[in-house]
């Protein structure tokens, strides 16, 4: 009886270990050509700030011309001067949230406190309170929007970049539960949430078999945001993480492991707060400026391009 039980309890425990490996784990693999049209939807975005009618009418130059999305809607807080535009696209429905090109200061006006906004659904979940509280002023618009565009019988992606990337991951965990989150990719991410929160946004990303990947550009620092143990918090990443070496298009490894530090997490804040240009220089790209057809960091196309690899 006694052996019959112990392999219960070990059988048990190795299947709960799969199964939240598991979760952090993608259904789908990563996908470079949606990834490119990304850094220049983020770019579509920044465009908003000096004319946001521009993304309303799809004729804001060079991003526009390189992406095509129908149907579009702004939701903006200019108080905080955060912004999304929502829209249609071949692919179904599409949330973009504006970054900040700004690596050492856009932190500043938020805290860096942690709070529970899930209540017993999630009890042991903290998230930052200035992320969190930036996305709850523009839920309800996006909400509407997307109720408008009749997303529900849709699949949606997610994406920004930056301050956007935090504010669209935390919209995915709360969409998925009310739509057909199918994808959400984002770019110079930082730290958003305890290991708690990260296991039950996996865990849900897996439940609705989204493809979630977070995307670093070498060592860009934002990504590095708040520090691991910044007020003792324990601050943590979800994964996988796809980590480019150099600012071109397949130079890519994708690390399913935390902390791996054959990706990002091989440099801390200090080694990259030389690297600023590093933020605003993804796939070749700039997802910062608007009309900008070169990366912000020249020097990142020079370095050693390798083929990419799954770790």
């Amino acid at each position: 009886m006694f052996q019959i039980l112990f392999l219960y309890v070990i059988t048990a425990c190795i299947m709960r270990a799969v199964l939240a490996s598991a979760v952090t784990y993608s259904t789908e693999p990563f996908n470079e050509t949606l990834a490119a049209e990304d850094i220049w939807l983020n770019q579509v975005s920044a465009c908003t700030s000096a004319d946001p009618s521009s993304v309303l009418k799809w004729n804001c130059g060079l991003p526009c011309q390189k992406t095509q999305v129908s149907n579009t809607s702004i939701a903006e807080n200019q108080s905080l001067k955060i912004l999304a535009f929502t829209g249609l696209t071949a692919h179904g429905c599409l949330i973009v949230f504006r970054g900040s090109a700004n690596v050492l200061n856009y932190l500043e006006d938020f805290d860096f406190f942690m709070t529970n906004p899930y209540g017993e659904a999630c009890p042991e979940c903290k998230v930052h309170s200035g992320f969190l509280r930036n996305w709850q002023s523009l839920e309800p618009k996006i909400r509407a929007q997307i109720s408008a565009l009749n997303c529900q019988e849709k699949a949606l992606s997610i994406v920004g970049h930056s301050l956007g990337a935090a504010m669209a991951t935390l919209a995915a965990f709360e969409l998925a539960a009310e739509y057909n989150v199918r994808r959400v990719y984002t770019y110079g991410q930082p730290r958003l949430g305890n290991g708690e929160w990260v296991s039950a946004f996996s865990s849900r990303m897996s439940q609705k078999n989204a493809s979630y990947f977070r995307v670093v550009d070498y060592r860009d620092a934002v990504p590095h945001l708040p520090p691991d143990n910044f007020f003792s918090e324990g601050w943590e990443h979800p994964g996988p993480e796809v980590y480019y070496n150099a600012t071109a298009v397949g130079d890519y490894r994708i690390c399913r492991k935390p902390r791996d530090k054959l990706c990002s997490y091989q440099w801390n804040l200090l080694d990259t707060l030389a690297h600023t240009c590093d933020h605003c220089s993804y796939l070749g790209l700039n997802p910062c400026t608007c009309g900008a057809s070169k990366p912000q960091c020249i020097e990142g196309l020079l370095r050693e391009v390798q083929h990419p690899q799954v770790l």
